[in-house]
């Protein structure tokens, strides 16, 4: 395909044909918000025709949130403060719904350094930002699903202390006692001593299982019984093991 050489001399029609055919939105913005020129790209991201957009600025299809940041940016622009800045902002589209872009905006000046007007360059994020949303709302479902999942594993433990301190304890604490009254009473019954004695020491090694376990389901037994009661259980437990150390608490 052979082109006219005079086509590469022009520098306005290569301005041109770059700006129109570029993949992304490109505008010439006014100082004062107003379109100048806009290519068929950013027709697209908003949904209007090159006429109608035309019509407007820059802040009437800017989302009201995003238009101070992008007023003062500019202004840091036109004195010179920086030459150019991204933004992350959102247009409504023609139909109603938001569009996020990313702007990378320039200035142009006249000879005389004096500003001109800026060219923008629009790039619709808008499927990467629906990416984002989803993906955080999917951390918030999977944080609360654990949060629900330790709920529901603390509310066991606490179940599973009680149980073990107020039902399986207690009845413990009674057949132990039961099989020391018989110990005492049988003093010529050597078998019913030595039956009642194994029972006790067995009712001893189930208490240190369940104090093990009770262990294992801190806090769970705190939560329940309380600091206060707690020792006292612990106190309990104590003297029925060392009934010849005295063990008090104040």
């Amino acid at each position: 395909m052979m082109i006219d050489a005079s086509y590469f001399n022009d520098e306005d029609a290569l301005f041109k044909s770059a700006f129109e055919h570029s993949a992304i939105g490109m505008a010439l913005v006014g100082l004062d918000g107003d379109w100048l020129k806009v290519n068929s790209a950013l027709c697209r991201i908003v949904g209007y025709e090159k006429e109608d957009l035309l019509a407007t600025n820059f802040q009437t299809i800017t989302h009201p949130d995003d238009v101070d940041i992008d007023l003062k940016l500019v202004k840091q622009l036109v004195n010179n403060e920086i030459t150019f800045f991204n933004l992350e902002k959102r247009y409504f589209h023609k139909e109603g719904h938001v569009v996020w872009v990313l702007l990378t905006i320039s200035l142009i000046r006249n000879p005389d350094q004096t500003p001109r007007f800026v060219i923008s360059q629009v790039q619709d994020i808008s499927a990467r930002m629906k990416a984002e949303a989803e993906y955080k709302a999917l951390l918030m479902e999977n944080r609360m699903l654990m949060q629900n999942l330790f709920e529901v594993q603390e509310k066991e433990r606490r179940y599973l202390a009680r149980e073990l301190h107020d039902e399986l304890g207690q009845w413990l604490t009674a057949i132990d006692a039961e099989s020391q009254t018989i110990s005492r009473r049988a003093d010529r019954h050597l078998d019913l001593q030595v039956s009642a004695e194994t029972i006790s020491g067995s009712v001893k090694k189930m208490h240190g299982v369940i104090r093990s376990m009770l262990r294992q389901l801190r806090p769970a037994l705190l939560d329940i019984l309380g600091l206060t009661d707690s020792l006292r259980d612990l106190q309990k437990q104590w003297r029925m093991y060392h009934p010849d150390t005295l063990c008090e608490f104040s």
